[in-house]
């Protein structure tokens, strides 16, 4: 009885210090998951608009001119004429302010938006004149544009500008023949007959222009040119007749930017044996 009775005490012992006695172990706390951030707000900077400058379109007669104007920035001009043929034209910027040499340039623009090719041509500021051959009937637009940075107030004029004709002829040795170069960009054709192997020095004066001259083979390969060999800023070029005795003489203004009268002249010189 009295084992029974002890064993009976062990067992409620044992359960009180498991229950209560034994070492608790706690399992590590979780860590608290990372605070999200705080959005930053985005700032987009958009500098200020220029305002577009005031593009006002204007008529414009062939032939005549108009009075234009230029503001940076402010007010820009367009010219639109009308052709009614295929012709070449010249367009002609002079400034009629006190603010010297005009700095833009000069386009000119079909229908279509297409740009119409230039023919550049060496004149100086404050003039500037350009050609354009249009390829048909239809209205054209100018338009400019450069590096004026300045109010200007200048004219506009659109000129039909002739077609370059060819004058010549036959020249022969000890002969003075005359000619004129009545539009730019003209070019007179002689023909000279002598025989091969000769020596023939010709020569083309005129009275306040620059001539040129250049002599050709009758394959059209070039045997000589001169612009200012002469006295005066006169033309001179010497050359040996090729096979069959016969040359081209081309002469026109240096720069076809000139006109004028000429005298053109052929010599036989003597042969160098």
């Amino acid at each position: 009885m009295r084992r029974g009775w002890l064993l009976i005490v062990g067992c409620v012992m044992l359960a009180a210090c498991s229950g209560e006695g034994a070492p608790r172990v706690s399992s590590p706390a979780a860590s608290p998951a990372p605070a999200s951030p705080t959005p930053r707000e985005t700032i987009t900077f958009e500098p200020p608009q220029a305002a577009l400058p005031a593009v006002e379109d204007r008529a414009v007669e062939i032939d005549r001119a108009i009075e234009g104007v230029f503001i940076p920035d402010e007010h820009e001009e367009r010219y639109i004429f009308t052709s009614e043929r295929a012709r070449r034209i010249s367009v002609r910027l002079e400034p009629v302010d006190s603010l010297g040499p005009l700095r833009f340039g000069i386009r000119v623009i079909d229908e279509e938006g297409q740009i119409v090719p230039r023919i550049d041509a060496p004149v100086g500021q404050p003039l500037l004149r350009d050609e354009w051959d249009l390829p048909g009937p239809g209205e054209y637009t100018i338009q400019l544009f450069g590096a004026e940075t300045r109010e200007r107030a200048f004219s506009l004029r659109v000129s039909g500008v002739p077609a370059a004709e060819v004058g010549g002829g036959s020249i022969t040795y000890g002969e003075t023949r005359s000619g004129a170069i009545t539009v730019r960009g003209q070019r007179d054709r002689w023909a000279l007959a002598g025989a091969e192997g000769d020596r023939a020095l010709i020569t083309m004066v005129s009275d306040g222009a620059d001539p040129h001259l250049a002599v050709y083979d009758m394959a059209g390969r070039l045997l000589a040119e001169d612009d200012d060999s002469a006295p005066g800023r006169n033309a001179a070029v010497e050359v040996t007749l090729p096979e069959g005795g016969r040359v081209e003489i081309v002469a026109r203004m240096a720069g076809d930017d000139q006109t004028g009268a000429y005298q053109i002249m052929a010599e036989r010189r003597a042969s160098e044996e």
